[in-house]
């Protein structure tokens, strides 16, 4: 059986659903998000209803194929992780990275989100860091917010943080049971609108309750809540801006996953 169980959160005059399916090899289970296009903010509003969620289409790619290119990201990898622990994000830069091919997804609901499944399998983490080059696109105009995202620290409840990197602004999510909440940051700065074609290079630091995000080297800072620790699975995800056409459309390369020893 589909689930979902849709919340609504308003913000002015806007509200907007967004919901969560289950990774590749699980049965179909979104849950929705409140994405406010402004405000930050940790109070609920929930109500539920159950809908019917459509499969999307997507084509995951898991491993990687050593190259120049690859060689060239790993050294540019290599300095984010020493920058990250200069500035107290990460502890150590001793551990292991694995590079991925590109992933490519998209999805066409609006205000939902899809989650898929992670190439590196089922493994629980409590701290890593993730890199990616993030390219989106929405079928036909839209002011929705859309964009290529990660879900993490999901558990076999699918209790779960999930975090999207919209043009204008980043939404990390925390899902518990039926309750979704927007987390407010912690520290940082906004990041610049970001033009379309939208492009933007992504790095995120799980570190136990800490999180760091970077999106063309401006960074955001959070603390994720004492009820929901981080550690879980990671998984990729789309959130789509749109009904029409493909929905939205996110591709990451130059992938790079990695964990400390």
């Amino acid at each position: 059986m589909k689930r979902a169980f849709p919340i609504f959160l308003t913000v002015s005059v806007l509200t907007i659903m967004v919901t969560l399916a289950c990774s590749q090899s699980a049965a179909l289970t979104p849950t929705p998000l409140p994405l406010p296009a402004s405000t930050q903010t940790n109070t609920p509003e929930p109500t539920a209803t159950v809908t019917n969620t459509p499969k999307p289409t997507h084509t995951p790619k898991p491993t990687a194929t050593p190259n120049v290119e690859a060689t060239q990201n790993a050294e540019a990898f290599q300095e984010i992780l020493e920058r990250f622990q200069g500035k107290g994000y990460i502890s150590t830069t001793d551990g292991e990275s694995t590079s991925l091919k590109d992933f490519k997804g998209e999805y066409a609901q609006l205000g939902y989100y899809y989650k898929w499944w992670w190439p590196l399998g089922d493994k629980e983490y409590s701290r890593f860091v993730f890199s990616a080059h993030f390219e989106w696109a929405s079928s036909g105009s839209t002011s929705d917010a859309s964009g290529c995202g990660l879900g993490f620290g999901i558990k076999s409840n699918e209790n779960h943080y999930a975090i999207f990197l919209d043009r204008e602004n980043l939404f990390l999510m925390r899902t518990r049971g039926t309750q979704v909440y927007r987390m407010g940051t912690s520290g940082g700065e906004r990041f610049p609108s970001i033009p379309i074609p939208a492009r933007a290079d992504f790095v995120m630091a799980v570190w136990d309750q800490n999180v760091t995000v970077s999106v063309n080297d401006t960074v955001v800072t959070y603390i994720l809540s004492s009820e929901l620790n981080g550690e879980g699975k990671v998984a990729f995800s789309v959130l789509s801006g749109t009904n029409g056409g493909y929905g939205t459309r996110c591709k990451m390369s130059n992938i790079i996953f990695w964990t400390p020893k």
